[in-house]
């Protein structure tokens, strides 16, 4: 089952905003989006493996559906990975919207 994102209004990532990144140690377990106190990511994304490391990412939507998983609504997303004099790196996963 999927809904239109047109008609769920505006879909954005918001500090609190659940997601599910592929490929990680557990794609069962959701990290929540944390506020960043850098300029260059809008968000910190806290590790579900190791203690105390919040990765610098920026949250791009790119699905154009929202798809029922699990009995919640999410889209698919970009994660920009901000590097520090390194270039960016760029992942995909899932957002609860």
């Amino acid at each position: 089952m999927s809904m239109a994102l047109e008609a769920m209004g505006e879909v954005k990532a918001t500090v609190g905003s659940l997601v599910w990144v592929d490929g990680w140690y557990s794609n069962t377990i959701a990290t929540k989006l944390i506020e960043s106190d850098w300029e260059a990511a809008e968000f910190r994304m806290p590790s579900n493996r190791f203690d105390g490391v919040a990765y610098p990412v920026n949250i791009r939507i790119t699905g154009r559906t929202a798809q029922r998983r699990s009995g919640t609504w999410m889209v698919r997303i970009e994660i920009e990975f901000v590097k520090d004099c390194e270039p960016n790196t760029f992942g995909g996963g899932w957002m609860e919207v």
